[in-house]
């Protein structure tokens, strides 16, 4: 069964806009804050501060990693190896592109190499 590429990168270009305005934004928002650094704070605030801005990086961090994710998907579609594991060459189910156009696994080889084991069933 042939992929719908265009789906495919339809999603991923929508995805890859939203994240990079969204990166855009913080971007702002943290240099206008750097700006706007100069008034006393007490103790929680600069507490309360720290906490935010780690968890920013954080959340910038990984809309980055996505953004790298999606980047080379659309790579992908361009090179003609879209929707093949990079594991194990084998074509990854369209299923699983729909849930996620950006994943470079299979279900097989993305639960080996995420070390899970599948539990037995009763």
């Amino acid at each position: 069964m042939a992929l719908d590429l265009e789906k495919y990168r339809k999603q991923l270009l929508e995805e890859q806009a939203r994240l990079n305005a969204e990166l855009n934004i913080n971007r702002v928002a943290e240099d206008t804050y750097a700006g706007t650094n100069d008034e006393i704070m007490d103790e929680a605030d600069a507490a309360l501060m720290g906490e935010t801005a780690d968890i920013s990086a954080e959340l910038v961090e990984l809309k980055s990693r996505r953004v790298e994710q999606v980047d080379s998907a659309l790579q992908r579609i361009d090179d003609g190896t879209y929707g093949v594991c990079e594991n194990c060459d084998k074509e990854i189910p369209a299923r699983r592109l729909d849930a996620d156009p950006a994943v470079i696994y299979c279900i097989d080889c993305a639960t080996l190499l995420e070390g899970y084991t599948r539990m037995p069933t009763l």
